[in-house]
């Protein structure tokens, strides 16, 4: 698993992209229990969107992975 933090200060909004070996495994993470945490922590709940990964760059390999 990969994770990029992002953060945009003038809407105050900031979550992470996660990059995951598979759907299953990114199903066990976000589960109820992460939920809960991210509300305790952040006082807000979390929104999970999913987006199919195309193609990495992978500059510091020095390889390109397509899928």
């Amino acid at each position: 698993m990969r994770k990029s933090c992002i953060y945009d200060a003038d809407a105050g909004l900031g979550g992470g992209v996660y990059h995951w070996q598979s759907v299953a495994a990114a199903d066990e993470w976000h589960g109820a229990d992460w939920h809960q945490l991210v509300r305790d922590l952040y006082g807000s709940d979390s929104v999970v969107r999913r987006f199919e990964v195309l193609i990495v760059a992978d500059n510091e390999q020095d390889k390109t992975i397509t899928f």
